[in-house]
Parts: C-alpha cells; structure tokens; sequence
C-alpha cells in the first residue's frame, strides 16, 4: 500500500470521527452543575461544530499538541525516536484503557490516532531500520472496535 494512500485513509479515519464529534483526545470535561453561565457557553461551543477546513487543518497538523514526528530527526536522535514510539504506545494503552470502560468510540479513536500522526511520517525510516510495519494493526484494531468485537 502507498504511502500516500495510507496517509489519505488515516486522515479520512481522523475526519470521520472529529465530524462526528467522537474525539476523545480534544474532549471537554463536563460542565460544573454549579456553574449554570459557564454550562451556557460550553454548551454554545459545543455546538458549533468545525468546519471541513478546520478539521483537515487540525488532522494535518498533528492533532492535540503532539505536533507530529520529524523524519529527519528521528533517524539522527534517539530521543526523538523514542518519543515517536512512546506516543504511539500512549495511544495503544489509552486504547485499550478506553475500551475496557465501554468507552468503544474514544477507543477506536486512540488505536487509529498514531497512524496519521506518526506512523505513516516514520515509515521509511521503519523500513530502513528492518522494523515492520505496525500501522495496519491499530486501523484493524480500530475497525474492530467500531465493529462491536470482543477484546480477544
């Protein structure tokens, strides 16, 4: 599979659930029962939604605050590429985390988020170093979740 499609699919997987307000990562905390004016407000935002541009714009940025993972600085700093694989273990155990609670969208929506934000931008140099790819598990354990599987 091309890289170039990979990434087109974990954008699109990004999109769906940002559009259909299931991000977990970016999700506020529940409104204060008494804080009845900041309720109003929270709620007001809530309900508008991004737009298309504006949810492309934060899927191609890297999401909430990871800002992604440099190519080139993975492959000359160790640091850096450890980093790249401790946010992706992140996700994994917030995933998995998340599904054990029942929270079945939030989990889907972790297991896929490292794909487009780090995953795809280190594949070559996954390939380079002889590691196999990885990024088709977390989409199929994504789907799968969505699905209604069991954790098994």
């Amino acid at each position: 599979m091309s890289k170039s499609y990979k990434a087109w699919t974990g954008l699109g997987l990004g999109l769906a659930i940002i559009s259909t307000g299931l991000g977990a990562c970016g999700k506020a905390p529940p409104p204060a029962a008494d804080a009845p004016e900041a309720a109003a407000e929270q709620t007001a935002e809530a309900a508008a939604a991004p737009s298309f541009e504006e949810a492309v714009a934060a899927v191609a940025s890297g999401g909430e605050g990871e800002g992604g993972i440099s190519l080139d600085q993975a492959a000359t700093d160790p640091v850096i590429y450890g980093s790249a694989l401790a946010v992706t273990e992140a996700h994994v155990i917030a995933a998995r985390d998340a599904f054990a609670l029942g929270e079945k969208d939030a989990a889907a929506e972790m297991y896929a988020h490292p794909v487009s934000e780090v995953l795809i931008e280190l594949e070559d140099l996954f390939n380079a170093r002889g590691v196999p790819l990885f990024d088709n598990l977390l989409l199929e354990a994504s789907q799968s979740v969505l699905a209604g599987e069991s954790a098994e």
